[in-house]
């Protein structure tokens, strides 16, 4: 039957999908599923950070379960300016709920890193210059260090997908 995945994506992400299609192209065996979190910006505002609790992605998963996924991701990178721990445990708190495993995209960078031995990085993002800044803040506290970063000043979401390839 094959593997199913089971993908969260910010609800204005429009580049994941199509991304995730071209890199799956090739092993017929595996399948993506997508649901998503009402996200509408990025910053440090306490508005922003309420899209990203445990509720909505909860219930995200549970829809994602209909599909019989296998595990899930949360696609978002949220954990970059909440906190490393914040987002593993938000990750255990969804594969709690649903019963499959879960990690995310900054559980992802983390777990390469250490894997890789990385201790030092970049960063570039279209990002505001605080988010960016945090980004870096809980990094470092993660044990990386950014030694060079560049960002957009950014808060829409929805633009990032409209960012030229050369800028």
């Amino acid at each position: 039957m094959g593997i199913r995945l089971g993908m969260i994506t910010p609800s204005l992400n429009t580049v994941l999908e199509p991304v995730t299609y071209r890199l799956l192209s090739g092993l017929p065996d595996i399948t993506a599923h997508f649901s998503r979190v009402r996200v509408t910006h990025i910053s440090l505002d306490e508005e922003s950070g309420d899209q990203f609790t445990a509720e909505p992605m909860i219930e995200a998963a549970r829809l994602l379960m209909d599909a019989k996924v296998d595990s899930i991701c949360w696609n978002g990178t949220s954990g970059g300016w909440l906190g490393v721990e914040r987002d593993a445990a938000l990750c255990a708190a969804i594969s709690d709920a649903v019963g499959v495993p879960v990690t995310s995209a900054t559980q992802a960078v983390t777990s390469l890193f250490r894997e890789a031995g990385v201790t030092r990085f970049g960063l570039v993002t279209p990002y505001l210059k605080n988010v960016q800044q945090e980004i870096i803040a809980k990094y470092s506290d993660a044990g990386f260090e950014c030694v060079g970063e560049a960002h957009l000043g950014r808060d829409d979401g929805f633009n990032y997908a409209a960012i030229a390839d050369d800028t």
